[in-house]
């Protein structure tokens, strides 16, 4: 009898250390959030030229979103370096570690290599991706649909969206793009600031029209008339929105448009759709504005920052005569025969000639990249 009932009880005991182990193993995030804490959650960029980030820091907010990321799947695997496009920091009292997003909010976890997966945590990021890109980058707005916003006089605020600083300009005219002056002479330093001697490069601009805030592109480069005569600009410059055009050609630049996606928060998805013609042209664009973030997305390879700077110091312009696709090309990767004229800094000299440029098609993205070692055949070429 006695042994009878010392086997029920072990068969209790065992069954309640199995239950136990169980919830153990099942919360051992609950007991890991418990003793330390969540103190902040900081969304930002994985693109060092964006620096918008979100915090988090609301007690509430926080518990929420451990609920939803504790229960999250966790599947093995890898993810790419290029196609991460937010970071995300877990801030707890005695640690810290990141996510990585890309543009599709997929979850991972570089420290576990695996990605982390539930309806209710991308929904959270989705949110919270959201909420950052509102606040960073501006909404893209045809020119059409601007210009009118805009009168001749009416005063604006623009932010560069890399160097973070903002200044005030005012409609001087202009018919297919806004011609603008800094507001006064502290606004001329900042943007002076900005670009250290006036050219023409474009750059990302995000405007603040009546409160809310759209996409665009200026240049750095006093040119024509004015109103203002003690700015210390002569002359006024250029604002570009989507479909501008310019005075001179008066065609679309690629290099505005470049950057007006860029202010916009849609650069992958200019990239990622456009075809190897027209990436071809926004290389060349984003070499004239000195711009390399839209290169080093599309290279399949990291770029060589001395081949870089060296193109960038010594080209001043580069005008297309002709693009057209090489013999050379399949469903798999293609070559783009880019006739243009390479103007150089400081000088007279300029050179006329065909430049290639390949590419392949990443079955990942689904998009074209740009072979490897470019920068390097494009400084030899030129």
């Amino acid at each position: 009898m006695k042994d009878i009932v010392l086997k029920k009880s072990l068969k209790i005991w065992i069954g309640v250390l199995v239950i136990g182990l169980f919830l153990i193993s099942s919360n051992l995030a609950y007991f890991k959030f418990m003793y330390n804490p969540l103190v902040k959650v900081e969304i930002s960029y994985a693109w060092p030229e964006y620096k918008g980030k979100l915090i988090i820091e609301d007690k509430n907010e926080l518990n929420d979103f451990l609920k939803i990321y504790k229960r999250a799947e966790k599947i093995q695997g890898q993810t790419r370096e290029e196609d991460v496009y937010y970071k995300v920091s877990l801030d707890f009292k005695n640690s810290n570690y990141q996510l990585l997003l890309n543009k599709e909010l997929d979850v991972y976890n570089p420290l576990e290599k695996e990605y982390e997966y539930s309806p209710q945590l991308q929904t959270f990021f989705a949110s919270k991706a959201n909420e950052l890109d509102s606040a960073f980058f501006g909404e893209i707005v045809p020119w059409q649909d601007i210009t009118h916003k805009i009168p001749k006089g009416k005063v604006i605020e623009l932010r560069d969206i890399e160097a973070g600083v903002r200044f005030n300009i005012k409609r001087y005219g202009g018919l297919t793009h806004a011609d603008i002056e800094p507001l006064d002479l502290e606004d001329t330093e900042v943007l002076k600031s900005i670009y250290g001697n006036w050219n023409w490069k474009r750059r990302a601009v995000v405007a603040t029209i009546d409160g809310k805030q759209y996409a665009a592109s200026i240049n750095g480069m006093p040119h024509g008339g004015g109103k203002i005569w003690d700015n210390e600009f002569k002359g006024h410059f250029c604002l570009h929105f989507l479909g501008s055009k310019t005075h001179g050609g008066g065609k679309v630049d690629p290099a505005h448009q470049l950057m007006i996606h860029k202010a916009g928060g849609k650069l992958p998805e200019l990239l990622d759709y456009a075809d190897p013609n027209s990436l071809a042209e926004y290389i060349l664009a984003a070499l004239v504005t000195e711009d390399i973030l839209p290169i080093r997305y599309i290279a399949l390879e990291n770029l060589d920052q001395e081949q870089w700077q060296n193109l960038k110091n010594s080209i001043r312009y580069i005008s297309i005569n002709k693009v057209a696709t090489g013999e050379q090309s399949n469903d798999k990767s293609t070559v783009v025969v880019v006739d243009a004229t390479v103007y150089f800094e400081n000088t007279s000299v300029y050179i006329r000639r065909d430049f290639q440029l390949e590419f392949v098609l990443d079955e990942i993205r689904n998009s074209w990249r740009l072979k490897p070692n470019i920068l390097s055949d494009f400084y030899m070429q030129s």
